[in-house]
């Protein structure tokens, strides 16, 4: 259980998100909180960003200020215990601390929500559309994250133009994911599905290769027009997707 559950300090978390809500606290990923108090969990808090080191405490922002309904690029990189977040590739706010993240080795990371202690019911569940989840053991620097919020193709169907893809994880690009990628979620297509019955699956494109899973009420709509491609839209009240560590 080493891949997500040992993750304490020197971490990135990236999204794509267009929020239908900005007041209280949304969760993009998180650790479950069900046998263990302990992880971390990132997201939205009013309209502003907030970065939570569970059991130790919060980090959040000032005068950062999402929008509703649009695509914004979000990020928070956490190293010596300090949190810098970034908008739309923009490092705006760094809040200052000392301790690291406590490991959780007994709770899965969820996208979309966070769970109430003791308990696996949803807390602090998203609302809105989610695109391009990554996380990195690794504290990206600003020309990294920068590079992650650029704008890219999406949604194209023909081409006539030849080009070479710069952008790792692209749909163009053939090259490998940088080094300390933990996750990548595209989050364009799933398989199997509430129609055939049993369990939605998102693949992780890390070498890691991870599912991102979800059965029955629980799973978000698919085939939301996302930041690139499809994306999932979740409903603020009990979807989420889990991921099992190795």
């Amino acid at each position: 259980n080493s891949t997500l559950s040992g993750l304490t300090d020197g971490l990135s978390v990236m999204a794509w998100v267009r929020p239908d809500t900005l007041s209280g606290v949304h969760r993009i990923l998180a650790h479950a909180r069900t046998s263990s108090t302990d992880g971390f969990g990132f997201g939205t808090s009013g309209s502003g960003l907030r970065f939570t080191a569970f059991g130790v405490g919060d980090y959040g922002t000032l005068d950062t200020a999402l929008v509703l309904g649009q695509w914004q690029h979000v990020a928070v990189v956490f190293q010596g215990g300090s949190a810098t977040f970034y908008l739309d590739g923009a490092a705006r706010e760094t809040i200052t601390g000392t301790a690291p993240i406590q490991a959780n080795a007994d709770d899965p990371l969820l996208v979309g929500t966070t769970t109430q202690v003791g308990s696996a019911q949803p807390l602090e569940a998203f609302d809105g559309t989610l695109d391009e989840v990554r996380l990195f053991h690794r504290a990206r620097v600003p020309d990294e994250v920068r590079h992650y919020a650029q704008q890219r193709v999406a949604g194209v169907a023909a081409l006539e133009l030849a080009f070479v893809s710069n952008s790792p994880g692209s749909t163009f690009y053939n090259g490998a994911l940088p080094l300390g990628t933990v996750l990548y979620l595209p989050l364009d297509a799933s398989t199997g599905g509430p129609g055939g019955g049993g369990e939605t699956r998102f693949a992780d494109l890390s070498t890691n290769a991870l599912l991102a899973t979800c059965s029955g009420s629980s799973c978000p709509a698919t085939g939301a027009l996302g930041h690139s491609g499809q994306a999932p839209r979740f409903d603020g009240q009990n979807d989420y997707l889990a991921l099992a560590d190795h």
